[in-house]
C-alpha cells in the first residue's frame, strides 16, 4: 500500500519536495492559494522569495516577498485597481498584496502591474463616441420642441366658427385677416428704395382635396372674372388640378374681355405674379411665388392683345403660370386643414 505511486501521502511529499526546489531556484508558478499554502509548507524563514501568479487571462504578475514578518494563521491574497485617464489613454493599475503563514514562513508581498487600454476603452474615442450620441440627441430633441410648438400654435389658431346654414364646422385660416385687409385692393410698396403701386387679388378655391385626386388631366377651374382697379383690365385665373398625368399642378392667368376695354391701352403692360399662400402659422410659411413676368418680354404679342377682338372667345389663351408638383401643394397648403372635422373639403387661396 505504500509503494502506491497514487497514494496521498506519497503525492504530498513529492510536491513539497519539488517546492523546495523551485523556492531555491528563487521563482514558483502558482495560480490558487491552495497551492501556494501547499508550496510555502517547506520554505525556509530567512529566503526572500519571489512568486510568479498566473492570471486568468494568461498575463503574470510578480510578488516580491523580501521581509519575514509575524506569524499569520493562513494565507490571503488583496487585489485592487485603479485607473489613471489622459487625453489618449486609459491607464489601469493593480495592486495585489499576498501574506503566507506556515509552520516554517510568514512572509507578504507586494505587487503593481500597470496596462494601457486601447480600442473600445480609450478615452479619446469615448468621448468622441459621447460626443456623437450627444448631437444626435440635441439634433432629435430640437426637432421634438419645434413639433410640439407648432401644436400648440396651431391649437392657439384655431379659431372655429360655424359655416352658414351648416352645422358643420371650419378651421378659420391664419391668413383671414390679410386676404380681407388687401383683397381686391391697390396699395404702394417699396422696392429697391422705390414706391410702386401693388394691385391684390385673392381666389380661394373649395374642395382642393378632391379636385386634386379625383379630377381627370387637363380638367381646370375658372376664376370669376376681376378688373384691376375699378375701372381696369379685367382679367381671369385659372386653376388646373392635373396639367400633366404625373400630377403636377398649373395655376395661370390671363386677359378676358371686359366693360373699360375701350378706354384702356392695349396691349397689357403691367408687371404681374402668381402666389399660392402657405395657411401655416406665421413664423412657419412659406408662399410659393412665381417670378415676376413683364408682358413685353413674355410671350407672343396676341396674348396681351384686347380680348374678344378676333374670334369668338372671350378669354384671351393664357401666356404664364405656376407649375408645382401635387404632393408639395398637399404637405404645405392643407397642414393647418388637417384638423377639420368630418374630413370636410379644403379651401386654397391664389394672390395675383
Amino acid at each position: 500500500m505504500n509503494d502506491d505511486p497514487t497514494n496521498p501521502d506519497k503525492q504530498r511529499k513529492k510536491k513539497r519536495k519539488e517546492a523546495t526546489r523551485y523556492f531555491t531556484e528563487g521563482w514558483i508558478e502558482f495560480e490558487t492559494k491552495r497551492e501556494v499554502n501547499f508550496f510555502s509548507h517547506n520554505i525556509d524563514r530567512s529566503q526572500k522569495l519571489r512568486a510568479k501568479a498566473m492570471k486568468e487571462n494568461g498575463e503574470t504578475s510578480t510578488f516580491v516577498m523580501p521581509n519575514v514578518k509575524q506569524r499569520e494563521t493562513d494565507m490571503e491574497i488583496r487585489i485592487s485597481s485603479s485607473s489613471n485617464i489622459d487625453s489618449d489613454n486609459v491607464m489601469e493599475t493593480q495592486h495585489t498584496n499576498c501574506k503566507i503563514s506556515t509552520d516554517q514562513l510568514i512572509a507578504d508581498a507586494h505587487a503593481t502591474v500597470t496596462r494601457v487600454l486601447t480600442g473600445g476603452c480609450n478615452a479619446k474615442i469615448i468621448d468622441e463616441r459621447f460626443g456623437n450620441l450627444e448631437k444626435i440627441l440635441t439634433s432629435q430633441l430640437k426637432e421634438i420642441k419645434d413639433l410640439v410648438e407648432v401644436i400648440f400654435h396651431l391649437n392657439d389658431q384655431r379659431n372655429i366658427i360655424p359655416w352658414k346654414n351648416s352645422e358643420k364646422l371650419y378651421l378659420k385660416s391664419p391668413r383671414e385677416c390679410e386676404i380681407k385687409k388687401f383683397n381686391v385692393t391697390l396699395h404702394e410698396i417699396l422696392e429697391l428704395n422705390v414706391s410702386r403701386k401693388l394691385f391684390n387679388y385673392y381666389w380661394r378655391i373649395e374642395g382642393v382635396k378632391k379636385k386634386l385626386f379625383e379630377w381627370g388631366t387637363g380638367r381646370s377651374e375658372r376664376s370669376n372674372t376681376f378688373y384691376i382697379k375699378e375701372v381696369g383690365y379685367a382679367m381671369f385665373i385659372k386653376f388646373t388640378p392635373k396639367y400633366f398625368p404625373d400630377g403636377t399642378i398649373f395655376i395661370s392667368v390671363g386677359l378676358t374681355k371686359g366693360r373699360y376695354d375701350a378706354q384702356l391701352t392695349w396691349p397689357f403692360s403691367l408687371r404681374l405674379r402668381i402666389e399660392i399662400l402657405d395657411h401655416s402659422p406665421e413664423d412657419l410659411r412659406t408662399d410659393r411665388r412665381s417670378m415676376i413676368w413683364d408682358p413685353s418680354t413674355v410671350c407672343p404679342l396676341y396674348f396681351w392683345e384686347r380680348p374678344g377682338v378676333s374670334g369668338n372667345s372671350i378669354d384671351n389663351p393664357e401666356c404664364v403660370g405656376l407649375s408645382m408638383p401635387k404632393y408639395l401643394l398637399f404637405i404645405e397648403i392643407f397642414n393647418f386643414n388637417e384638423v377639420c372635422q368630418n374630413n370636410q373639403d379644403h379651401e386654397f387661396f391664389f394672390a395675383f
